[in-house]
């Protein structure tokens, strides 16, 4: 059997002794006990010795002849059949004694298994105690460390890390070609003749130090005796006892027996055997072997599909750990699949060496994967089957692991284990340090008796990309073992100097966190987790720390090394969060050449802050919509109620009123969306609120339709810039992914406006004849002077700069600033360039949503502006017409508040946007068609569920697509303008009863709209897999690498 340590990690680890004497001081006490126990043993051994010769156990050579009193005293011992024997073991010795008589040789020390761990343990018995000491093991020496686990994925580590450095030295300035081959399969002769040498320095090591290796299968055919099966054919049997004997066989990886054909992949032993990489491969498991392995193909360009049960990787790392670095494996292209049912068959396909080799995995509930290797890391089990442990009676686990206490005793007197095999802290140097204590407190001075190693805060390395470490407790751990109340986190997040010549997505791409957790009043640290570049290297010191009792002010008072990452760790201070007064955890980096990137919020305080930024600004942004939505839409209402025969106006004049509104209403959109920043938002959207609510009470005044043209002139002036402007400010206050939710809020109260509009048409239509004037004048008063009322608001309520507002605290103030900071690269500067403006008028992705908002605003326009006219077709009266409106828009809103959720936490567009048309199809087809008015009815509600929804999110799918901030303006401005062209449209399309050609034309948008959705997806596909190349190596030939053209900027659809 193959003497295992660790797998994967060799893991950086740090273990001491409860007894704590050190490593001289352990020398010094050997070896003044060897020199005693020497003089005293003289007389007895040579009384034995023929001749009278004197032999001194500290001199003697392992090599010399036996020594006959040794043997004399093991016979004696062997020869005791203890009482305590069970009858099972009494009817073995009974059938062997019947058996021709075996040689059995006698040693101090059987170590079975010649891994890392009981390596050290032989070492420490026979080098320094002299004890007579026997390795038995069954493959190379040196075990998983050595041969198929820390020593080999180290090398690979390196050799992936070299990759990740050519791609940094194009950024940093070297002509790096860009298709570089790769010979792995040179790297891979290399790698295996490192083993090899390192399999011959482990057996000169025990050679030197008088160590005697036997190669072979051993077995207990007694308590105390081994029997060792060796020779090519395995017919050579030798038996070995000894009055201590150590289990260190280590593990092996698992083989799902579950899935038929599941031989077929690998595991990570057979991982060093390839000699081929493949292009495509699957790993299955989110252990740190999966994740390191998966890493180190990733990182040389092999398409890594990993499938996990859960969300996270390495759930028994920090919380922080675990979602960073799920994170960032999705970041650098790595397709995870999130709660995997499993596989039920492998397929081989065709045999082969890497790409050459094709399997189909077929997962339980049928979906089908096609790749060239697939890795099983789903476990590991302890290699006990062959040991007949049954015989000495040594105690296991359900798992097949050994029963051990704090001693490495198992439940035998006189048999121990360690390492893998016992399943404890599964990690190379944990199995050395355990041996070496165990080796001291057998063999050595009466001082060292109770040595043992402690399995607390041992430090711990995964070679992940980026490496991750861990020492001591992880948070959940730390609260629940000491309570709530009584622990205190500071963690940060910053990027790497490292990353600074970077482009600004891909530096987002290699954040370094790091967290310490502190207990009592004191803030002893309990557990430290960090993720970064150059953490393996980083731990070492901070796990000396943690083992003896650091506390955050001992990190504090320690002068940092500067410029470095660690320095983080030994500032992570009171002092460091005067940026933010009472931050608590929240956490900043101040390293040199960093900026708040790559600060990492507190979600629980975040969340707060965003539930405070809502209620201050929605409100404010939603009225102000909500009146401008009035003001233009009550055309509608008033409409039934005789406006048009009160001041003489045809149809065909009344239908120019609708639409000239348009006229300047797509003139101003874009340049007053220009202007917002210059003017400020606060002063624009003030001054135009002002100025429609005047114009809107006076059109209660007008008498004939040249008023009423001037009026929608000048209303449709005003009314232009406050959506685009409204829609603008969301983008200074939220992130990309909070914005869909936002910005349905400013559509909805275009439904809103509806419902209400169409209730105050309905309340104030009763005031018909008031002060002699008729009803829809009223409404035309009484809403203008609302509209006044929500421009006192916008002035106090609409701050010029939101992360400085008056209602932010000092720490919320920060975080707006990390926040703003954070999405630098999308807000962009603060100056106007027409450079932007003459690159966003070249971009397609403008003119696929210019042509999708005209579509969508022919229902928005013709639906709210004539719904009551559709329903008073049905044979409704004024008022009925008006009240039957309002369940429909609150509908619409319910609707589109829901959807909008769902595609900021997906950050999905296109399925949404297509699969809300497709209600609307099958609406207005109702409209259309049939003549029940009860279904006519029914299909307003399907109409509307793309009605303001359509707009809205196609406003929102531009929004987070677009960058920086000014060429948004100029996008947002220019879609705005394309799209409200249909009120010019809807207001001729809906002229005479049943507005079949409105409801037709209407149809066809929606139709035609679908198509262009579709078509506006596959572009943004196609632009993302541009980037992927050309972050893969390809030359950038593209006309804007800036902005959203940037090679890290994400197009969402």
């Amino acid at each position: 059997m193959l003497a295992r340590c660790s797998p994967l990690p060799c893991y950086a680890t740090s273990t001491t002794t409860t007894t704590t004497i050190s490593r001289p001081a352990i020398r010094a006490a050997s070896t003044r006990w060897l020199t005693t126990r020497a003089a005293s043993r003289r007389k007895e051994f040579a009384s034995a010795v023929p001749g009278g010769a004197t032999l001194d156990p500290t001199t003697t050579s392992r090599t010399s002849a036996p020594l006959l009193p040794r043997l004399a005293s093991l016979s004696r011992q062997l020869s005791a059949v203890p009482s305590s024997s069970s009858s099972f073991v009494r009817t073995a010795r009974s059938q062997y004694s019947t058996m021709a008589p075996v040689e059995v040789k006698t040693y101090d020390y059987i170590v079975i298994g010649g891994g890392s761990g009981g390596s050290g343990s032989a070492r420490r018995a026979a080098g320094w105690y002299g004890a007579k000491t026997l390795i038995v093991e069954s493959q190379r020496s040196g075990g998983t460390c050595v041969n198929v686990g820390c020593v080999p994925k180290k090398m690979t580590w390196n050799f992936a890390s070299i990759s990740e450095n050519i791609h940094a030295g194009r950024h940093y300035g070297y002509a790096i070609p860009k298709d570089i081959d790769i010979d792995y399969g040179h790297f891979k002769r290399i790698r295996d003749a490192t083993i090899k040498r390192l399999n011959g320095a482990y057996e000169n090591n025990w050679n030197r130090e008088g160590i005697d290796l036997v190669h072979g299968h051993a077995r207990f055919v007694e308590p105390k005796t081994i029997e060792v099966t060796s020779g090519p054919d395995g017919s050579e049997k030798t038996r070995y006892t000894a009055k201590h004997i150590l289990i260190a066989v280590g593990g092996r990886p698992i083989i799902p027996k579950n899935v038929q054909g599941a031989e077929h992949g690998i595991t990570s032993d057979g991982f060093f055997e390839i000699e081929e990489l493949p292009k495509k491969w699957a790993v299955v498991g989110a252990g740190y072997i999966a994740v390191e392995l998966a890493g180190v193909l990733a990182a040389v360009g092999v398409e890594t599909h990993m499938f996990i049960r859960g969300d996270t990787f390495l759930r028994k790392f920090d919380p922080i750990i675990q979602q960073t670095m799920t994170e960032r494996y999705e970041a650098v292209g790595i397709k995870v699949h999130r709660q995997h049912k499993g596989f039920k068959e492998v397929q081989l396909l065709k045999d082969g060496k890497g790409a050459d080799k094709l399997l189909k995995l077929v997962g339980v509930d049928g979906e089908e994967h096609e790749v060239n290797e697939v890795l099983w890391a789903v476990g590991r089990a302890p290699e006990v089957e062959q040991l007949n442990l049954e015989i000495p009676g040594v105690k296991q686990t359900h798992s097949g692991h050994i029963i051990v206490d704090e001693f490495q005793n198992t439940s035998t007197e006189g048999i121990y284990a360690l390492g893998d095999v016992t399943g404890q802290a599964e990690l190379t140097p944990v199995a050395i340090a355990a041996g070496r204590q165990l080796g001291s407190r057998l063999f050595g001075p009466p001082e060292l008796k109770s040595a043992k190693l402690s399995y607390e805060n041992i430090p711990t390395v995964v070679f992940s990309h980026p490496e991750v470490g861990t020492v001591g407790l992880t948070e959940p751990q730390a609260r629940e073992r000491y309570g709530d109340d009584k622990i205190k986190v500071y963690k940060t997040r910053f990027t790497n100097m490292f990353y600074d010549v970077f482009p600004v997505e891909e530096k987002k791409q290699n954040p370094t966190q790091m967290k310490i957790i502190c207990a009592g009043p004191e803030e002893k640290v309990v557990g430290l987790h960090i993720l970064g570049l150059g953490v393996g290297e980083m731990l070492q010191g901070f796990g000396v720390a943690i083992k003896m009792g650091a506390t955050k002010q001992d990190f504090d008072s320690c002068v940092a090394i500067h410029p470095t990452s660690a320095e983080e760790l030994s500032d992570l201070s009171d002092e460091k969060r005067e940026k933010a007064p009472d931050v608590g955890d929240v956490g900043v980096s101040v390293e040199c050449g960093s900026d708040l990137t790559g600060v990492q919020l507190d979600p629980v305080k975040e969340k707060k802050l965003l539930a405070k930024l809502d209620i201050a600004f929605v409100p404010v942004i939603m009225f102000s919509y909500l009146s401008c939505f009035l003001d233009r839409s009550n055309i509608g209402n008033v409409k039934i109620a005789g406006l048009p025969q009160d001041i003489g106006a045809s149809t065909t004049e009344f239908a120019t009123a609708v639409s000239i509104f348009y006229a300047t209403y797509v003139t101003f959109e874009t340049p007053l969306a220009m202007l917002m920043k210059k003017v400020t938002p606060r002063n624009l959207l003030t001054l135009l609120c002002i100025v429609w609510s005047l114009t809107t009470i006076f059109t209660g005044f007008i008498s004939n339709i040249g008023g009423l043209y001037v009026t929608r002139l000048i209303l449709g002036a005003c009314e232009a810039g406050l959506f685009p402007c409204l829609n603008l400010y969301l983008t200074m206050v939220y992130r990309r992914e909070e914005q869909a939710k936002r910005v349905s809020y400013l559509m909805n109260c275009a439904a809103i406006s509806g419902a209400v509009g169409g209730l105050l048409a309905y309340g104030l239509l009763q005031m018909d004849g008031v002060a002699g004037k008729a009803g829809w004048r009223w409404v035309y008063i009484i809403e203008g002077c609302f509209s006044m009322v929500i421009a006192v608001w916008i002035w106090f309520g609409l701050p010029n700069d939101p992360s400085n507002a008056y209602f932010l605290n000092e720490e919320e103030k920060w975080m707006m600033q990390v926040r703003n900071e954070q999405r630098r690269h999308y807000m962009g500067a603060e100056k106007f360039t027409w450079d932007e403006f003459w690159i966003e008028i070249r971009d397609p992705k403008l003119y696929f949503s210019g042509a999708i908002q005209f579509c969508q605003d022919i229902l928005l326009y013709g639906f709210s502006t004539f719904l009551p006219s559709i329903l008073s077709s049905m044979g409704y009266d004024t008022l009925h017409s008006n009240a039957l409106t309002v369940p429909v828009y609150i509908f619409s809103a319910i609707v589109f508040t829901i959807v909008a959720f769902f595609a900021d936490r997906t950050s999905h567009f296109a399925v949404f946007l297509f699969c809300a048309n497709i209600f609307s199809i099958v609406g207005y087809v109702l409209l259309i068609a049939v003549s029940n008015n009860a279904v006519k009815y029914f299909a307003t509600y399907l109409c509307a569920v793309a009605v303001y929804l359509g707009p809205g999110l196609n406003l929102a799918w531009l929004n987070v697509n677009v960058a920086p901030h000014h060429r948004r303006a100029v996008a947002v401005g220019l879609q705005q303008t394309m799209g409200n062209t249909a009120g010019i449209v809807a207001g001729q399309i809906y002229r005479t009863k049943p507005y079949v050609l409105g409801n037709s034309f209407s149809l066809g948008a929606v139709c035609v709209s679908q198509i262009i959705i579709v078509v506006k997806m596959f572009y943004l596909r196609g632009e993302m897999a541009t980037k992927r190349k050309i972050a893969s190596g390809e030359e950038d030939h593209r006309r804007v690498t800036t902005g959203d053209g940037e090679v890290g900027f994400k197009y969402l659809y």
